[in-house]
Order: structure tokens, then C-alpha cells, then sequence
């Protein structure tokens, strides 16, 4: 009787679990159009993946409904691809056809916006298709130790409306917790050799300098490193004490860091095997 009461008990547990689990489903309070519209936004953003990739691999034969279907698994999808599924796949057909990679703006015009073929979006918000710049070099500290800052260095990356300033706003901060936590402000001890990837979101880009100093160095005390977008990528430099000299410079003067191009590295050589950047040319 016992054991019987016992399993009734669990039973009526775990139905009420049951129901309680089943009270906290999210209610999905996007309309029709709403769904509709992140449905074709959704496909638009597989079949770009799709086009691109059978563009690079111009030998590959691609089923294009079947990329509709995986690309727009959503219920809505019917509703959104009705009548109009064979015109949306010869479209994407001629996109790999005409050989030109497209960016993230193409085919949400050509497939969501309101006088497209589908017109899901009535309050169309087009993806932003600016290019982005990725640009990546090395630095190597070859400071030689000494007792103030142990041969650390700061490198900070400044803007290029902040270069005709005596300090870039970075250098200005002087507690150096609060500075050398910015993302624009690194740290390198001495012998240490760090990556700095840059990744410029714009349709001209203009690169921003490194600026490197003694760690805690005032301004006027670092030496500004300006890279070529083309001919300075995966460059490795070196960062170094100036040379020895008997002259005494007047207060608040100081005499900056020196910079120079190591020949024949790559910036990638720290890299392990297999690391996404050694496919990139």
C-alpha cells in the first residue's frame, strides 16, 4: 500500500512539474510579418554563403532548391518561398554565374526588401555592407632590461584624427591600471614578441599608427610605426632603446624608442599549424 502511494505521489509530481515546465515556454510575440521577414533575412544570409562558396569553387554544382529548403527551414517558409522558389534559385544561379563575390546587402534587396520578389520586410533595416579591412603585423621588444620598467613597453593605437595632437587621449590617462586596461593599449615585456590584428570597417580605410614608449613614459617619448594596407602585412618589427648618446637633452624632452622591420619574418611563424591565418595570402 505503502509502495502504491508512493509511485501516486511521483506520478502526480511529476505532472505537476510537467505543467509547470510547460508555463515558462516563451510566447513568440513577433507578428506574421515580423517572422516572415527574419525568415527571408535568415535565407539571405545562407544563400549568400552558398553563392560565395560555389563562386570560389567555380567547378562545384550546386541544387538550389535544396538550398532554399535547408537555408529556410522556418514554418513561415512556405508561405514565403509560394510561387516564387524556381525564379529565387535561377536568380542565385546566375549571381555564381556572373563570378563577382557578393557582399551582405545583395541578396536581402534582392530577396526581403519591400519591392523585392518576395517583399517580406516591409520595414526593411538593410544589412550594413561596408567593408571590413583586416590588416595584421607583429612587434618583437628587444629592449634591454632595465630597473624602472624592466624593458616593458606600452603600444597604443592611435586614431588618425588623434595624430595631430601632442598625446593620443590614451596617453593622457595617467593611472596606468585604467590605461593599460583600454583596448587600444597594450603591453609587451621585454623579449616578448605579440600579434596585432586590426580590423578597419570602412570604405577607404585609413590605418591607425602604433605608437610605442617606455611603459609609463611621457609623451614625446615613443616612436610612431605607420604600415602600407598591402606591402606591410604579416610584417614582424622590432622595438629598441635609442642609441647611446653624451648629449643631454632639456627637461621634458626625450628621445624615442627606435623601430625597424625584422627581414624575412612572418608574423604568422608564431602561429600553430593549422591556425586559420596561414590559409590567408
Amino acid at each position: 500500500m505503502r509502495l502504491l502511494t508512493a509511485c501516486v505521489v511521483a506520478v502526480a509530481l511529476t505532472t505537476t512539474t510537467a505543467k509547470k515546465k510547460k508555463r515558462r515556454l516563451k510566447v513568440d510575440a513577433r507578428t506574421e510579418q515580423q517572422r516572415l521577414c527574419d525568415a527571408c533575412m535568415g535565407l539571405a544570409e545562407y544563400a549568400r554563403t552558398a553563392v560565395n562558396v560555389a563562386i570560389k569553387k567555380d567547378a562545384i554544382k550546386v541544387d538550389w532548391p535544396a538550398v532554399l529548403e535547408e537555408g529556410c527551414a522556418a514554418p513561415e517558409c512556405s508561405t514565403l518561398l509560394k510561387g516564387v522558389s524556381t525564379a529565387i534559385a535561377e536568380e542565385l544561379h546566375m549571381l555564381v554565374e556572373d563570378g563577382d563575390t557578393i557582399d551582405a546587402r545583395v541578396l536581402p534587396d534582392l530577396l526581403c526588401a519591400p519591392a523585392s520578389v518576395t517583399g517580406a520586410c516591409r520595414d526593411y533595416d538593410p544589412p550594413d555592407a561596408t567593408p571590413r579591412t583586416k590588416l595584421v603585423v607583429a612587434l618583437h621588444n628587444e629592449r634591454t632590461v632595465d630597473e624602472k620598467t624592466q624593458g616593458s613597453i606600452e603600444v597604443h593605437i592611435v586614431a588618425p584624427s588623434d595624430m595631430d595632437k601632442d598625446c593620443a587621449p590614451s596617453e593622457n590617462i595617467r593611472n596606468e591600471t585604467k590605461r593599460l586596461a583600454l583596448t587600444n593599449v597594450r603591453t609587451l615585456q621585454a623579449d616578448e614578441e605579440q600579434l596585432f590584428v586590426l580590423s578597419i570597417h570602412a570604405l577607404s580605410p585609413t590605418l591607425p599608427t602604433r605608437r610605442a614608449k617606455p611603459l609609463g613614459a611621457p609623451c614625446g617619448a615613443g616612436a610612431d610605426l605607420n604600415v602600407d594596407l598591402l606591402e606591410d602585412r604579416w610584417a614582424v618589427y622590432w622595438v629598441r632603446n635609442p642609441p647611446p648618446s653624451k648629449v643631454k637633452l632639456p627637461g621634458g624632452i626625450f628621445r624615442p624608442l627606435v623601430l625597424g622591420r625584422i627581414d624575412g619574418r612572418d608574423a604568422r611563424d608564431m602561429l600553430p599549424n593549422g591556425h586559420p591565418f596561414h590559409g590567408e595570402l
